[in-house]
């Protein structure tokens, strides 16, 4: 994979879609985040994981992932969340969105996912840690 990345601190545009985002969830914006723009390419997967709860540079840690799909010209890079049984197929223009702690401020086992081997073309997506 790929990755650029941008902060919300420096760049207006992600800014606002960060606001925008966290708007739709009913989440504070006030906070910084970067967002990370990816691509994945034919043969490549996301193996099972659960997103970092490692502290940033100001010691803050992800409480959430807010995804973006931005494209759906692809097969497979099907999203299995096993723990919770529930499995999603990105498409463009789709947010996707959970939080990474359970109740007690430890990583929830219910979040860990992977993602299926991408078969044909290229998917690009993007993230926010919300902290």
């Amino acid at each position: 994979r790929n990755r650029i990345i941008f902060s919300t601190a420096s760049d207006h545009v992600v800014r606002g879609i960060y606001k925008k985002a966290c708007e739709s969830l009913h989440l504070d914006s006030s906070n910084e985040s970067t967002l990370q723009l990816f691509i994945q390419y034919e043969g490549g997967e996301t193996f099972w994981h659960m997103d970092s709860l490692a502290p940033d540079s100001n010691n803050d840690v992800r409480k959430r992932s807010i995804l973006f799909y931005l494209n759906e010209d692809f097969s497979g890079s099907e999203i299995a969340f096993p723990y919770s049984g529930l499995k999603f197929q990105p498409k463009k223009g789709t947010m996707l969105s959970y939080p990474i702690m359970n109740e007690y401020k430890e990583m929830s086992l219910l979040t860990s996912h992977s993602a299926s081997i991408l078969t044909k073309g290229k998917k690009y997506m993007c993230y926010f840690d919300y902290k």
